[in-house]
Protein backbone atom coordinates (compact mmCIF):
# COMPACT_ATOMS: atom_id res chain seq x y z
CA UNK A 1 0.00 0.00 0.00
CA UNK A 2 2.89 2.33 0.57
CA UNK A 3 3.84 1.85 -3.06
CA UNK A 4 0.45 3.11 -4.15
CA UNK A 5 0.83 6.22 -2.04
CA UNK A 6 4.30 6.80 -3.49
CA UNK A 7 3.00 6.49 -7.03
CA UNK A 8 0.11 8.81 -6.27
CA UNK A 9 2.48 11.44 -4.89
CA UNK A 10 4.69 11.16 -7.94
CA UNK A 11 1.72 11.59 -10.24
CA UNK A 12 0.51 14.68 -8.43
CA UNK A 13 3.91 16.38 -8.56
CA UNK A 14 4.83 15.27 -12.08
CA UNK A 15 5.60 17.92 -14.71
CA UNK A 16 2.89 16.43 -16.94
CA UNK A 17 0.28 17.99 -14.68
CA UNK A 18 1.63 21.44 -15.54
CA UNK A 19 0.92 20.85 -19.22
CA UNK A 20 -2.58 19.54 -18.59
CA UNK A 21 -4.25 21.62 -15.92
CA UNK A 22 -6.63 19.57 -13.81
CA UNK A 23 -9.38 21.19 -11.79
CA UNK A 24 -9.32 21.00 -8.03
CA UNK A 25 -12.61 19.10 -8.16
CA UNK A 26 -11.08 16.41 -10.37
CA UNK A 27 -8.08 16.09 -8.04
CA UNK A 28 -10.41 15.81 -5.06
CA UNK A 29 -12.55 13.20 -6.83
CA UNK A 30 -9.45 11.17 -7.73
CA UNK A 31 -8.14 11.37 -4.18
CA UNK A 32 -11.53 10.31 -2.80
CA UNK A 33 -11.66 7.33 -5.17
CA UNK A 34 -8.12 6.32 -4.24
CA UNK A 35 -8.79 6.57 -0.53
CA UNK A 36 -12.07 4.68 -0.88
CA UNK A 37 -10.32 1.90 -2.78
CA UNK A 38 -7.58 1.72 -0.12
CA UNK A 39 -10.27 1.56 2.58
CA UNK A 40 -12.14 -1.25 0.80
CA UNK A 41 -8.90 -3.19 0.36
CA UNK A 42 -8.13 -2.79 4.06
CA UNK A 43 -11.61 -4.05 4.94
CA UNK A 44 -11.08 -7.16 2.79
CA UNK A 45 -7.67 -7.80 4.35
CA UNK A 46 -9.06 -7.31 7.85
CA UNK A 47 -11.95 -9.70 7.22
CA UNK A 48 -9.59 -12.34 5.81
CA UNK A 49 -7.30 -12.03 8.84
CA UNK A 50 -10.31 -12.18 11.18
CA UNK A 51 -11.50 -15.42 9.55
CA UNK A 52 -8.00 -16.90 9.70
CA UNK A 53 -7.70 -16.01 13.38
CA UNK A 54 -11.14 -17.46 14.11
CA UNK A 55 -10.17 -20.75 12.43
CA UNK A 56 -6.94 -20.86 14.44
CA UNK A 57 -8.86 -20.24 17.67
CA UNK A 58 -11.35 -23.01 16.82
CA UNK A 59 -8.50 -25.40 16.08
CA UNK A 60 -6.84 -24.49 19.37
CA UNK A 61 -10.05 -25.06 21.32
CA UNK A 62 -10.58 -28.40 19.57
CA UNK A 63 -7.06 -29.53 20.46
CA UNK A 64 -7.49 -28.41 24.07
CA UNK A 65 -10.76 -30.35 24.29
CA UNK A 66 -9.03 -33.49 22.98
CA UNK A 67 -6.22 -33.11 25.50
CA UNK A 68 -8.68 -32.87 28.40
CA UNK A 69 -10.18 -36.23 27.43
Amino acid sequence: MLMKKGKRSAMESSPVSTYYPVSQEAKTRFRHQSLLQDYENLLKETEAKRRKLQKADQKKLKLLAEIKL
